[in-house]
C-alpha cells in the first residue's frame, strides 16, 4: 500500500479520503499542522495556498482539502469565507437570511496535492443541494450543515455525519480524480 500525507485532523475528510483511496492503494496518514487559512473570495486560491503551506511544513508531498458554499439568492455568499461566517450566524440567522428565498446552494470540494517538488495539482467537484427549513442534526456539526441537504431535504449533512454515512458517493468527489490521477503517475 503507497502512503499518502492529508494534512487534516477533520474526522470527516479523513473518512472521505479513505474511501476513494483505500480501495486503490493509497493509505491515508492524517498529519495535523498549524496552517494559517487566507481568505479570498476565490475558493480555489484558498485551497492552492493551504497546499503550499502545507508543504512549506512538511518538505515532502503532501495533500489538503477545502470546502465553499456559494448559495444562490446571497450572490454566492458565504463562499471560501463560510467556517468563519458559520461561527458569526446562527441557525435562526440563516433561516432568516433565506426566508422566501431561492434555497440553492452549490457545494465546492477541493483536493490540493503538493508534489515531491512542491508543484500543486488541484481537483474540484461540485454538488448542487438545497437549504432546509428546520435544522437537524447534532450542534457539534457546522450550522450550515444543520441546515444544508443534498438529497431533497430526506437527510442534512449533519445527520448524515452524525450517522457516519458520507454525503455522496466516493466515485462522485474530487477525490476519485485525484486517485486517477496519482494512480497514473505514481503506482
Amino acid at each position: 500500500m503507497h502512503k499518502l500525507v492529508f494534512a487534516t485532523t477533520n474526522s470527516r475528510k479523513i473518512k472521505e479520503a479513505k474511501a476513494a483511496c483505500e480501495p486503490a492503494g493509497i493509505f491515508i496518514i492524517p498529519q495535523k499542522l498549524d496552517i494559517e487559512e487566507i481568505q479570498n473570495a476565490d475558493g480555489k486560491k484558498v485551497a492552492m495556498h493551504k497546499a503550499k503551506q502545507a508543504f512549506n511544513i512538511l518538505q515532502k508531498p503532501v495533500v489538503v482539502t477545502d470546502t465553499f458554499w456559494n448559495i444562490s439568492a446571497l450572490n454566492g455568499f458565504p463562499g471560501p469565507y463560510m467556517k468563519d461566517v458559520d461561527i458569526w450566524f446562527s441557525v435562526l440567522d440563516w433561516q432568516n437570511l433565506l426566508k422566501n428565498k431561492n434555497k440553492e446552494a452549490i457545494c465546492y470540494e477541493n483536493v490540493v496535492y503538493a508534489d515531491k517538488l512542491g508543484k500543486l495539482h488541484y481537483f474540484v467537484s461540485t454538488f448542487k443541494g438545497e437549504f432546509v427549513d428546520e435544522p437537524s442534526g447534532s450542534l457539534n456539526n457546522l450550522n450550515l450543515e444543520r441546515m444544508f441537504s443534498f438529497d431533497g431535504g430526506k437527510n442534512t449533512l449533519a445527520d448524515l455525519h452524525d450517522n457516519n454515512k458520507l454525503a455522496y458517493h466516493p466515485d462522485d468527489y474530487c477525490w476519485a480524480d485525484f486517485v486517477k490521477w496519482y494512480k497514473n503517475k505514481y503506482l
